[in-house]
C-alpha cells in the first residue's frame, strides 16, 4: 500500500496499515491505522501539500517573511543612523568651534610673537645704547683721573715755586738790609782816598755798583730758578 496522507483538524498522519474484515456484529471491519508526521516531516508536507493549494511558495513566504524582518532591522537602523548623524552634526560644529578659536588664539599668538620680537629689538637697541654710553663716561672718568693728575702735578710745581719764590724774596730782603751797611763802610773806607785822589764831593761809583751788586746776583739767581720752573721772569 502506497503511503497516504489524511488531513484532519488536528494534525496530519500518515496511514501506515489497513485491516480489513468484519468484526463480531457481521458489519465491516476496515480500520486505518494512522501514526503523526514529526516537526520536519510536518513542515514538508506543508510545502508540499497545503503550498500547493493555497498558490503560495513557501520559500517565497519565508523571503517576505525575512524580508519584513529586514525592512524593520533596516529602520531601526535608520533612526539609529539618523541619531549617529545628528551626534555628528554636533560634533562637527563643536569641531567648527573649536578651529575658530584655534585661528584665533593662533593669530593672538602671532601678535605677541611679534610683539615680542619687537620689544627684544628695543631692548637690545636699548642695551647697545647703554653700553656706548657706559663706555662714554669711562673715558670721561679717565679723563677727568687724568686732568685731575695733571691739576694736582700743576698744584705741587705751584707749591714749590711759591716756596722757591718765597725763599729767594727772603734772600732779596736780607740783601736789601744789608745794602745800606756795605755802601756805609764802602764810603768810610774810599772817602780819605777819594779825597786824596779827586777833589770832587761826589761819592764813588765802584762803591755804589758793589752796594747794587747783591741784589742784581740774587734777581738774576730767580731769573734762573724760574726759567727751570717753566716760568719767564718780567
Amino acid at each position: 500500500m502506497a503511503d497516504c496522507v489524511i488531513a484532519t483538524d488536528k494534525v496530519p498522519s500518515r496511514v501506515v496499515s489497513v485491516d480489513s474484515g468484519s468484526n463480531r456484529a457481521g458489519a465491516n471491519g476496515d480500520k486505518l491505522y494512522l501514526t503523526r508526521f514529526s516537526k520536519d516531516e510536518i513542515e514538508g508536507w506543508r510545502l508540499e501539500r497545503i503550498g500547493d493549494a493555497t498558490g503560495e511558495d513557501e520559500y517565497t513566504r519565508l523571503l517576505r517573511q525575512q524580508l519584513k524582518v529586514s525592512k524593520t532591522e533596516l529602520v531601526e537602523d535608520k533612526s539609529k543612523l539618523k541619531i549617529v548623524e545628528e551626534q555628528l552634526a554636533v560634533t562637527m560644529e563643536e569641531l567648527t568651534n573649536l578651529r575658530s578659536e584655534l585661528n584665533e588664539a593662533t593669530a593672538e599668538l602671532e601678535e605677541q610673537r611679534e610683539a615680542l620680537d619687537q620689544a627684544e629689538e628695543e631692548l637690545s637697541g636699548a642695551t647697545e645704547k647703554a653700553s656706548e654710553q657706559e663706555m662714554m663716561i669711562v673715558e670721561k672718568d679717565r679723563y677727568i683721573s687724568e686732568r685731575d693728575e695733571i691739576i694736582r702735578t700743576k698744584d705741587a710745581e705751584l707749591a714749590e715755586k711759591d716756596r722757591v719764590i718765597s725763599q729767594l724774596e727772603e734772600i732779596a730782603r736780607r740783601s736789601n738790609e744789608r745794602q745800606p751797611e756795605t755802601i756805609h763802610r764802602s764810603s768810610q773806607h774810599q772817602s780819605p782816598r777819594i779825597n786824596r785822589i779827586s777833589p770832587s764831593p761826589k761819592p764813588g761809583v765802584e762803591a755804589i755798583a758793589q752796594a747794587i751788586q747783591p741784589r742784581s746776583s740774587a734777581t738774576t739767581a730767580l731769573s734762573i730758578k724760574l726759567a727751570e720752573l717753566g716760568w719767564e721772569s718780567d
